[in-house]
């Protein structure tokens, strides 16, 4: 049996990795964080992801929009399991390493992130570890964690979910 393969990515990273799951079979599950439109289109590529998905977004990302980005990678997607979360406060940089960069890049477009890094670092990986536990691990308790905590952080406010998994 072949191990269970997760591709993720950041940003560019995760347009692209949208593009490389739809190029292999191989791939068991998607995650992004910020995932960007990209040239070629990713978001026509969702359309062939059929693969668990994971979408994160920050709705306080000016750099790649939800609404431009995230959003419509999500719409796009095949996916019978498929899972948008719009982090209340979130920025785009804050997914990933803080460069100068992205940090420039954020602060040119005109907004900077509503919670800390910390936060958003920890919401988004507690997030993804139930979710990678589940697809790659196989651990069935997962998915109940993955749902609770989902409930849990949109009662207080700091997720918008949209879980479109019948598992």
């Amino acid at each position: 049996d072949a191990l269970p393969i997760s591709l993720m990515g950041h940003s560019m990273g995760g347009g692209a990795a949208f593009l490389a799951t739809a190029m292999t079979t191989e791939v068991t599950t998607l995650v992004t964080f910020a995932a960007a439109e990209t040239n070629p289109s990713a978001i026509q590529a969702a359309a062939s992801v059929t693969v668990p998905t994971l979408v994160l977004a920050g709705l306080d990302d000016c750099v790649t929009p939800p609404e431009n980005h995230q959003l419509p990678l999500f719409e796009a997607l095949s996916a019978n399991c498929r899972t948008y979360l719009a982090l209340v406060g979130a920025g785009h940089c804050q997914f990933a390493e803080n460069d100068g960069l992205c940090v420039w890049a954020e602060t040119s477009s005109g907004c900077s992130p509503a919670i800390s890094l910390e936060q958003q670092e920890t919401l988004a990986l507690s997030l993804t570890r139930e979710w990678l536990f589940f697809f790659l691990k196989n651990e069935t308790s997962a998915w109940q964690d993955f749902e609770t905590l989902i409930q849990a952080e949109t009662i207080a406010g700091t997720v918008i979910a949209e879980n479109q998994c019948p598992l």
